[in-house]
């Protein structure tokens, strides 16, 4: 489980690079990138948070 979510957070945060990348080069308009910011970044941080919860419940089990 901790491995799929370390990549749900690696794919988010090389997804809000790819969309930095597209909106530097106006391929993507403010209406799309703003959102999108949000929505990865809450990602990323939410799949984080997991990982270190279930690490944390490991080592108490152990």
């Amino acid at each position: 489980m901790r491995k799929v979510l370390l990549v749900v957070a690696v794919a988010a945060v090389l997804a809000l690079l790819l969309l930095v990348k597209m909106r530097e080069s106006d391929a993507v308009n403010d209406g799309v990138a703003v959102p999108g910011f949000f929505v990865l970044i809450a990602l990323a941080a939410l799949a984080t948070v997991a990982q270190a919860v279930l690490a944390r419940r490991g080592r108490r089990g152990e």
